[in-house]
């Protein structure tokens, strides 16, 4: 499989930057999960305001998503990426030091921004250096993602236990910016003089009207919506059904670590145009996974992690492989990835806040839990409905 992709020196370069970036843009988000007890009573939150530490890259990683295509048109792709890794990086580290609640959301929402620039251009530039190779080359990405989650996962506790601290152990993940911020700069310099293949003005609108590129939006919003949930509350949740406050931070390792191992997998089994039975498949183990994390027996919180975790992962391929099966051009991938990431995010972000907010009425996770099972199954029934469909993969994004 991977033997028949012709690696030259520039893919070598272009895949380890596509690896070095995705590595930064988690460990922000999922350092939180482990450190949000502490921070909300640090600055004395209640559970729906500390969720907005989730909830607020969410959102501005969906509302910032649309003009980035037409940005990245007038400033460079290449140039507001690098941008978008700084702002990730300083921000991160800003965080730690925040001695108030102004400081600590301030930081937090130029985290998103940075996170919404970067995830968004990535795609386009995927669609048009691997055109051939964009479920394996997504499945790469998504999979170093997932490493990033994991290390934050497992880490993030033993180093604030070390430190004594929670900012140090949110604030030092602000260094993992560094590496991709000089990859991309070797790589910058190389895409000087290789132009890319469209003309400078042409621009493809995005698909308002396109009813595949809902249902895409639909499914991807849902895996999201999940996904960020059970960051922000996981650890919480095992934690109030009697599980330690440690073992609930490996069970988010592990739910993290099998996320990881799902992404490549699905990348590799999941061909053709119509990947249906994949999209409801992924989703309904996902719900599965959440009844038993929310209503079965608490002894088998690893098996329903993992359920979870493998589900989810193998959706989150999917959700960022489909724009790029619907679409020819890179233009077209950006704005379709675009409108993907902004619906997504977007819903996505009300997840952590609502839950939060849920929990705060109810005295326990019992009904949020129930939320996100919901949510599973609408991505099951998106994901039904989503025929592929050749005339749409062609002349859909105009519309």
């Amino acid at each position: 499989m991977i033997k028949s992709i012709k690696i030259d020196n520039n893919s070598r370069l272009y895949i380890i930057g596509i690896v070095l970036i995705a590595m930064a843009l988690r460990p922000a988000l999922v350092s939180v999960g482990p450190s949000i007890n502490a921070v909300k009573d640090s600055f004395g939150l209640s559970h729906a305001l500390v969720a907005m530490l989730i909830s607020i890259p969410d959102f501005l990683m969906g509302a910032l998503a649309l003009p980035m295509p037409y940005l990245a048109q007038k400033i460079g792709r290449d140039k507001m990426i690098l941008v978008g890794l700084a702002m990730i990086g300083m921000a991160t580290a800003f965080r730690g030091m925040a001695t108030n609640v102004a400081g600590l959301f301030i930081s937090t929402a130029i985290i998103g921004a940075g996170i919404a620039i970067v995830g968004t251009l990535l795609s386009g530039f995927i669609k048009e250096k691997f055109p051939n190779r964009t479920s394996l080359i997504i499945g790469i990405y998504s999979t170093t993602l997932s490493i990033g989650s994991t290390v934050a996962a497992v880490s993030t506790t033993p180093i604030a236990e070390y430190a004594g601290s929670w900012r140090i152990s949110l604030g030092i993940w602000g260094i993992i910016a560094i590496p991709g911020i000089v990859m991309w700069q070797l790589i910058s310099r190389r895409e000087l003089g290789n132009p890319p293949s469209e003309t400078p003005g042409k621009r493809a609108l995005l698909p308002w009207k396109n009813g595949s590129a809902w249902k895409i939006a639909v499914y991807f919003a849902g895996v999201n919506l999940i996904f960020y949930s059970l960051l922000a509350w996981t650890v919480a949740t095992l934690t109030e059904r009697g599980i330690s406050a440690e073992s609930a931070g490996w069970l988010l390792g592990c739910f993290t670590l099998c996320f990881m191992l799902a992404s490549p997998i699905i990348g590799l089994v999941s061909r053709g145009a119509d990947r249906r039975k994949w999209l409801v498949g992924s989703a309904l183990l996902a719900a599965c996974g959440l009844l038993g994390i929310g209503h079965l027996w608490i002894d088998a919180a690893l098996l329903w992690i993992s359920l979870t975790a493998i589900g989810l992962g193998a959706a989150f391929t999917l959700g960022m492989t489909l724009p790029l099966d619907f679409t020819v051009t890179p233009a077209q991938t950006n704005s379709w990835a675009a409108f993907v990431m902004a619906v997504g995010y977007l819903v996505a972000s009300i997840g952590p806040f609502l839950l939060g907010s849920l929990r705060d009425a109810t005295g326990n996770f019992t009904l949020p839990i129930d939320v996100l099972i919901g949510a599973a199954l609408v991505m099951a029934i998106a994901g039904f409905f989503l025929v592929p469909s050749q005339r749409e993969r062609i002349l859909g994004t105009v519309g």
